[in-house]
């Protein structure tokens, strides 16, 4: 069924003549506050006598293929001077309610916190999340959905590098400046063929100048050794496998922090890692701390050996939110 217009402000006018409750054609004192054909408009009366018609014509001030007492209410005969003018109407309201039903078409069992979206085929719900969760896009053609907010710990994959082949380092570049900390992850082999683990190093914004400083434990076979070295040309973050490792499977592991690597300090790290020796079993565990002698933002790591790292060697550099 139509939504009628409406008349802003619903001026009044008055019937031009009596009318009996039959009549279907009728004039007002003045057509033009009421609304063009085809319309509805009430007929005022006292109390709740009023009474509702609907014009299906409407010329000058001549109101023409009316339906009397329209919508439930009673047509009744009016005297020259009864009020008329286009009010709102229980009908307008339940058009209005349908309209609105039918163009969102809200799905049933909706609750509080729930939210309604348009999906391919119409509107549908979304159940409330859980606390803390936050409502997010998937951009053009896609559903919105509940994601956990990122912050308070949060560690995201920046950049990930695999060797193809052998290379003299492993290299994040352009690292972005919005994360608290630095997460440095290395699974490695050395092509040098010594026989006990190769040692690995670490640079920032390709500084080779003696520029570092490191002090650190190892284990091996139940025996501790340290050994520290400052004012050299890199960190040491580990130690991993050689050639010389007949198990050609054998990597070296270190996990490296890097915390405030945007603060306006000199730069620290700590790792920690180990290296297989043998099939058998025996390994070296190899713990280090050390800094950069520079308050710059870190926005390049090199990672090397005093060799090649070996094809098959991966990185994954983690930012901490």
């Amino acid at each position: 069924m139509p939504l009628y217009p409406a008349k802003e402000l619903s001026p009044t006018t008055t019937l031009a003549a009596d009318i009996a409750s039959t009549a279907t054609t009728f004039d007002v004192v003045d057509g033009t506050k009421l609304p063009d054909a085809p319309n509805v408009a009430t007929i005022i009366g006292t109390g709740e006598t009023a009474e509702i018609i609907q014009y299906g014509a409407k010329t000058g001030n001549t109101l023409s293929s009316v339906t009397r007492g329209w919508n439930g209410t009673t047509a009744q005969a009016w005297a020259a001077g009864t009020q008329i003018a286009r009010m709102w109407t229980g009908y307008d309201w339940d058009q209005a309610r349908a309209e609105i039903e039918n163009r969102i078409a809200i799905p049933a069992g909706s609750a509080q916190g729930d939210i309604l979206y348009r999906d391919a085929s119409g509107w549908t719900r979304l159940p409330a999340g859980t606390a803390g969760q936050f409502l997010q896009t998937q951009g053009v053609g896609a559903n919105p959905l509940w994601a956990a907010a990122s912050g308070g710990g949060d560690m995201v994959k920046i950049a990930e590098v695999v060797l193809a082949s052998d290379a003299s380092s492993l290299e994040f570049n352009n690292i972005p400046q919005t994360y608290r900390h630095l997460r440095l992850v290395v699974l490695a082999r050395s092509t040098d063929y010594a026989t006990s683990p190769v040692t690995l190093f670490m640079q920032f914004n390709g500084d080779t100048a003696s520029n570092y400083y490191w002090d650190g434990l190892e284990t091996q076979g139940g025996s501790v050794s340290g050994a520290s070295a400052s004012s050299v040309g890199s960190v040491r973050v580990g130690r991993i496998a050689s050639d010389y490792a007949a198990d050609l499977s054998l990597y070296g592991f270190c996990d490296v922090v890097i915390p405030s690597y945007t603060g306006n300090h000199k730069k620290v790290y700590a790792s920690t890692g180990g290296t297989p020796l043998s099939s058998s079993g025996s390994a070296r565990l190899t713990i280090s701390f050390g800094g950069w002698y520079s308050t710059a933002a870190v926005t390049t790591i090199s990672i090397k050996t005093s060799f090649n790292i070996k094809a098959g060697s991966a990185a994954v550099l983690y930012g901490w939110k």
